[in-house]
């Protein structure tokens, strides 16, 4: 339930200008997009983010064929790719990429080392396509703020998971879509953004919701046709917002789902 309902706190150290701060907020969007790694992890809604909620650690991942006990990943699976498969189950511990075990995985600090360490993840662990420079490059910056140093980042409380956040992102890559400055890079920002809508749209499945179901289909179509973020959302935000308290972004109404879902099988 923890993971379904929370986020552990970011870790970010400051950014050094307005420019920086956006490459930080677009690259952590890249970070937590499906659309990064490849076809089987999009259909299968994986992300960096999965495994480093908040790019942190994730001691609740749990993913058949891939982990062993709680927390743990087999990083030499063949499931998404058969570039480093070793045909053994191995999985590992999922670090957290704040504190020094995660600093540990690669030196950050060193750019060039970082991009090769990261295209390595994305093309040969996960069969993605390579990312247009305009969205790696910027995951690169998000990785390289990433720091357990940073000022209160251990004593912060969790985040919420809500549909705001989901909405934000979804926001946030639509509107990079008239920005794109190529086809390629377009084209992931539609897909980042129609993920963030399924993954609200999952949320919004209860008694009352159609209207919102219905908002949020229409909107991920004109994306997909080719439309950019539209400026008239109010609507849609404002019956999320009223039907956020009996959505599955409820704590308490999730549980009560998970605990049927259990009984019925």
């Amino acid at each position: 339930m923890t993971a379904l309902s929370t986020f552990p706190p970011a870790c970010l150290a400051p950014a050094a200008s307005e420019t920086i701060a956006r490459d930080v907020r677009l690259g952590e969007m890249v970070f937590n997009s499906p659309a990064l790694l490849g076809r089987q992890a999009e259909k299968m809604g994986l992300s960096c983010g999965s495994c480093h909620r908040n790019g942190r650690g994730n001691r609740d991942f749990q993913f058949e064929a891939i982990s062993g006990a709680p927390g743990t990943a087999d990083v030499t699976s063949g499931l998404f790719s058969a570039d480093r498969a070793d045909n053994q189950f191995n999985p590992v511990p999922i670090p957290d990429l704040a504190t020094k075990d995660g600093r540990d995985q690669v030196d950050r600090t060193d750019r060039a080392a970082l991009a090769v360490f990261v295209r390595g993840l994305i093309e040969q662990e996960f069969s993605g396509a390579p990312p247009p420079d305009e969205v790696f490059e910027p995951l690169l910056t998000y990785l390289q703020h990433i720091d357990g140093r940073a000022e209160g980042c251990f004593s912060a409380e969790p985040v919420k998971v809500g549909w705001r956040r989901d909405w934000a992102e979804a926001q946030f890559a639509g509107r990079q879509i008239g920005m794109a400055g190529s086809e390629n890079a377009a084209a992931f920002y539609r897909r980042t953004a129609r993920l963030a809508l399924g993954r609200i749209y999952a949320r919004y499945n209860g008694v009352g919701q159609d209207d919102i179901r219905a908002g949020l289909i229409d909107l991920s179509r004109a994306i997909e046709a080719g439309a950019v973020w539209p400026d008239k959302t109010a609507s849609l935000e404002a019956g999320m917002a009223a039907a956020e308290s009996v959505s599955l972004y409820n704590p308490d109404t999730l549980g009560a789902a998970l605990d049927l879902a259990a009984r019925e099988k």
